[in-house]
């Protein structure tokens, strides 16, 4: 009686076991494919690049981390200036101009849009820049730095909406197809948070791929549902 039982758990043990190291076979062989997948169309994207002579200045980022839309409160924004010890270098400006305005632990440098003595700085939420929340610090002036700052307080964040979004190169592949022409350069790729600013209480920002061209024309592409909206360069954002 005992060995009757006793030969009923170790067949349950190994039809249990049969099932799990099935399920792991299936899981490595899943990921095997997926990643297979993935190498092949960064293949594809990178051989459209090249066939078209687009240019990147700057390595496409591979991490796409899961993120959703946010909520803001209507932005404030301040003009003004402020007397400053002529900086020796960009990271001396901007220990100035932090220990000036309000808020100014929250913005990080935005190269692409600095140029001439007149440098751009992003309000940055959960390590991703607001890219209409800026700080502009305009050192052309022989006497006072001028600047003009916009900060926008977070209502909710994206925790309760995150989800996988597109990769930066299913984001490039959608340009590529639709509005690059031959010979652009791209230099800078990045994902943040962008939406039209209204005189509301509050209004969302979606997360959205930032591509930047050297011409100046700007791309973003919704990082949800692939909508790309075109801004020349001096376009308002």
């Amino acid at each position: 009686m005992e060995w009757g039982r006793a030969k009923t758990i170790l067949i349950i043990a190994f039809l249990v076991l049969n099932v799990m190291l099935s399920y792991q076979l299936w899981t490595d062989n899943n990921l095997f494919w997926q990643s297979n997948v993935e190498t092949e169309f960064k293949e594809s994207v990178m051989q459209s690049l090249k066939e078209n002579n687009i240019t990147l200045s700057q390595e496409i980022p591979t991490h796409t981390p899961e993120v959703g839309e946010i909520t803001i409160q209507t932005p404030i924004e301040e003009v003004g200036t402020f007397d400053f010890s002529p900086p020796d270098t960009v990271e001396q400006l901007e220990v100035q101009w932090k220990q000036v305005l309000a808020f100014g632990d929250q913005y990080e440098w935005d190269d692409f849009n600095s140029a001439d003595g007149v440098y751009v700085y992003n309000q940055q939420y959960n390590g991703f820049s607001m890219f209409e929340m800026n700080v502009v610090v305009d050192t052309q002036q022989s006497q006072a730095i001028t600047y003009r700052q916009i900060y926008a307080a977070v209502n909710s964040n994206d925790n309760d909406n995150r989800q996988e979004v597109l990769s930066a190169f299913q984001a490039l592949k959608l340009l590529i197809d639709n509005y690059l022409q031959i010979g652009a350069n791209i230099t800078s790729v990045e994902l943040g948070y962008h939406g039209k600013i209204f005189d509301l209480e509050t209004q969302v920002l979606a997360p959205k791929w930032r591509f930047t061209l050297a011409d100046g024309t700007t791309y973003y592409v919704h990082a949800i549902n692939g909508e790309v909206e075109e801004l020349k360069k001096g376009s308002m954002q």
